[in-house]
Order: structure tokens, then C-alpha cells, then sequence
């Protein structure tokens, strides 16, 4: 029988400090790393933006999204969470994130065969920091956090992120799958 799997929500994105001049309003978005361990690892970078949050972000600006991110997350999951603001142009376009997907994939891959269970968030979060920082040219990387399971079912602990002068929270929740009504194909 296999591990139940949830979907993953993005509930809402707070602003507490803005990053740049306080007259501009920022452009934040996040990068999701979903790792699962396993015989045959599988390893997802996605990013989360919204239209509503893009030069609309001023310190105290709750945006309430309610979104499903992710669709495969098990007990065992390994997820970070990155913080980035836009400057300019989005740096992680869509050949970039494919780029960052597949080094991703690679490293885990590498991680799960090499590592014991408790090294991989750590390992991981190493990773996707240091390959972020290989391609943003202008985009500020806020800060990265792991988010933790604690329910299959249910609201998770709120993250903060603080980093460059700014300072945003970032709400989330899971639902099982066979709760939404849907499954795996």
C-alpha cells in the first residue's frame, strides 16, 4: 500500500516589510522544492506568483490566495520554501526554472542514495541555495525555509522569511487527496 498523498495550499502571503523604497511597491514570488525520498526519488521545483501580488506588495498588504501548489506530498516529504522579490525582470523564467528543476532532480537523486533520511533537508536546502544563486542576476533571494509536516490533513505552521531588509510570512495547509475526492492516476 502506498504513502497516503496530500495537495499543498498556499493560504496567504504577508508583507511586514518591504524591501525596497517605501513610494514602490514590490513584486514577491516563492519557489517550491518537493522532494520525496525513496527507491526512485522524484524531486519538483515550482514557482508560485501571482498577477495581484506583482508591483502591488507594501509593507502590511495581506494577500489571501488560497491556492493549491503542489500535488504530491507524503510523510516523508522534504519541502522548501523560498522567499524572492523581482527586480526588473523575473530572473527564474521558464528555462531557468527548468534548469533549477533538473540540477534539483539530479542532487536529490544524489542525496537519497548517499544520505540518511535526517541529512536530506539540510543537504537539499544547501542545494537550491546554492543553485538560485547561480541564476539570479537581479531578483533578491530573500531567504529559505523548510516547511514542516506536521498533518496530512490540515493548516501547517505559518514560515517567516526575513532577508535584504524585508520581511514577508507565507501561510499554508494540506488535504489528503482521497479528502478532495481525487487520486493519483
Amino acid at each position: 500500500m502506498s504513502a497516503p498523498t496530500s495537495l499543498l495550499y498556499l493560504d496567504t502571503l504577508l508583507c511586514l516589510r518591504q524591501h525596497d523604497n517605501p513610494f514602490d511597491a514590490d513584486s514577491p514570488y516563492l519557489l517550491l522544492f518537493a522532494g520525496q525520498p525513496g527507491p526512485q526519488p522524484q524531486a519538483d521545483v515550482v514557482r508560485i506568483t501571482s498577477r495581484h501580488w506583482h508591483n502591488r506588495t507594501r509593507s502590511g498588504r495581506l494577500h489571501l490566495v488560497n491556492s493549491w501548489i503542489h500535488h504530491d506530498v507524503r510523510p516523508a516529504s522534504v519541502l522548501l520554501v523560498a522567499m524572492l522579490e523581482q527586480n526588473w525582470q523575473l530572473d527564474l523564467n521558464d528555462a531557468a526554472l527548468e534548469s533549477l528543476r533538473r540540477a534539483m532532480q539530479t542532487r536529490w537523486s544524489h542525496f537519497v542514495r548517499r544520505m540518511a533520511s535526517a541529512s536530506l533537508p539540510l543537504a537539499a536546502q544547501h542545494a537550491f541555495k546554492r543553485q538560485l544563486q547561480c541564476l539570479l542576476r537581479n531578483d533578491a533571494l530573500i531567504q529559505i525555509r523548510p516547511l514542516p509536516l506536521s498533518t496530512l490533513h490540515g493548516t501547517l505552521p505559518a514560515l517567516n522569511f526575513s532577508g535584504h531588509g524585508a520581511r514577508y510570512r507565507a501561510s499554508f495547509h494540506t488535504r489528503r487527496l482521497q479528502a478532495a475526492g481525487l487520486t493519483l492516476a
